[in-house]
């Protein structure tokens, strides 16, 4: 049928003129009806990708957002247990302050029972232990899968790094945001001061470092989606988590603004509020790129996380159910495009048939069937009408010809008629003209006669006029004989016109 459809669309969309494209109504048809359906689906769709991409949008903001209080929560739960343990052990460290070399001990279990550390110092103020030559600090760190003892943690005196600084002067537990000196076995770190009292006063500082690597993984577990990464930015200016390791130096972020590729502004904006610990999502432009960026600071510090999302990243489910649909979408044209074409050629075969009839009729083949529809729709009526109407037409043009073969025996035989009138007139114009001939002697002896008695009446002798008398009553006659014959024809032909 899809081979017949395309051969009869084809023979009767070209013309004898090849220069000349004459489409079919059935092709015009379709085409029209496609053309609204594309339209319609483009409106359609329009509108649903309008409000799929909004939807998608909040879905994945939701989703960034839900991740980035996951990452918020682990983290502060993660810190809070390193904050626990310090605590408890700052505790038995303050009730045996009287005894110096047991803060060894207390330095090397704190690592042992907390894997997530890297290191653990108790330092007390100068001239603490007078028998310790002024300062002391029992420090271990982890080198590889061992616990090991070090007299001494960078390269200026404890007394001037600002995990020992800090805590004495705020008197009160500081997370401490890495510096330059801050590093175990090579590795960034992070570290948890908390101030030792006794009587009161602040004598020495307990300080747990944790590894940035391990921080950076603990972030890095919650992203929402594959190519999003993740920063977190200390109260300094200060990158203590960022996929750049060189970016991990004291004030980084600080430094970015001088060399920043994007838009500088929105970068500062971005900074600020983070350093200001709000929370908050901002559109940023990062190496020309639109990057949605997600921020929340952590509860017990100065820190805050964001969660960088490249515009692309966050609208992929989008983009995705775009490439789904289009092709849906245009194989479903497609399907609709062949089926208003065959659908609509299917319609209007009657008309191809009526229109193939009326050709015929109007050739002169009036006798040219056309089949009965058994449609009930406009195109079925007009087809039936059509035929009663060719019915009609041949019954009227038979009807026609029979009055036409009618007259045409009439006329013959009026012609007969009109022949045997003019042979009759012929025949009597003869005939008078042979009885006028015939007339003419008599007449004109009466009238010689008559002329002469008139001239001779008075000489002339009764016998002779009685001879005269009689030749000119026979000569009447004679003319009343003739004149009765002209009647008779007269009558005659006046009874066969009629």
């Amino acid at each position: 049928m899809v081979v017949s459809f395309f051969r009869c669309t084809f023979a009767a969309t070209m013309t004898k003129k090849a220069k000349y494209f004459q489409p079919t109504l059935s092709a015009k048809l379709g085409l029209r009806v496609v053309a609204i359906v594309t339209i319609l689906f483009v409106v359609i769709f329009s509108v649903v990708f309008y409000y799929a991409r909004r939807v998608v949008k909040e879905e994945a903001i939701a989703v960034a957002q839900q991740a980035l209080e996951t990452t918020v929560l682990n983290v502060d739960n993660a810190l809070h247990r390193v904050e626990v343990a310090v605590d408890g052990m700052k505790r038995n460290v303050e009730l045996h302050l009287d005894h110096p070399d047991s803060m060894y001990f207390y330095s090397r279990q704190a690592l042992e029972d907390n894997p997530v550390m890297m290191g653990c110092a108790i330092t007390f103020v100068p001239g603490f232990y007078a028998q310790k030559d002024g300062l002391f600090m029992a420090y271990h760190h982890r080198q590889g899968d061992s616990v090991v003892q070090a007299s001494h943690f960078g390269n200026v005196p404890y007394t001037e790094q600002a995990w020992f600084t800090k805590p004495l002067r705020r008197n009160a537990a500081t997370w401490i945001e890495p510096g330059i000196e801050m590093r175990t076995n090579g590795h960034p770190i992070a570290s948890y001061s908390v101030p030792i009292h006794r009587k009161g006063k602040a004598v020495g500082v307990l300080s747990c470092d944790i590894s940035l690597r391990w921080l950076t993984d603990l972030v890095q577990a919650t992203r929402p989606f594959p190519r999003t990464f993740c920063a977190v930015l200390a109260k300094g200016g200060s990158f203590l988590v960022h996929p750049d390791t060189a970016q991990l130096v004291e004030g980084a972020v600080f430094k970015q603004l001088d060399h920043w590729p994007g838009d500088r502004e929105q970068f500062k904006k971005l900074a600020r509020a983070m350093l200001n610990g709000e929370t908050g999502y901002m559109k940023v432009n990062f190496f020309g790129y639109d990057n949605y960026v997600f921020y929340k600071p952590f509860k017990n510090t100065d820190w805050s996380v964001d969660i960088t999302c490249p515009e692309t990243e966050l609208m992929s489910g989008f983009h995705q159910l775009q490439r789904d649909i289009v092709p849906f979408v245009a194989g479903g044209l497609l399907v609709i495009f062949v089926f208003c074409l065959l659908y609509v050629w299917w319609s209007l075969r009657p008309l191809r048939g009526l229109a193939a009839s009326a050709q015929h009729i109007a050739s002169g083949d009036y006798s040219w069937p056309i089949s009965e529809s058994r449609r009930k729709d406009e195109v079925g009526v007009l087809q039936n009408n059509f035929r009663s109407m060719q019915r009609s037409l041949v019954a009227y043009l038979a009807e026609i010809e029979h009055e036409n073969a009618d007259l045409q025996q009439q006329r013959v035989a009026l012609r007969t008629a009109n022949e045997r009138v003019q042979e009759a007139d012929r025949v009597q114009s003869d005939f008078l003209s042979h009885v006028t001939g015939q007339m003419n002697r008599p007449l004109s002896d009466i009238s010689s006669r008559v002329d002469y008695i008139r001239r001779h009446h008075g000489e002339m002798e009764q016998d002779e006029m009685c001879q005269h008398a009689d030749e000119i009553q026979r000569q009447t006659m004679v003319v009343t004989g003739l004149l009765d014959e002209v009647l008779q024809q007269t009558i005659k032909k006046g009874g066969t016109k009629g």
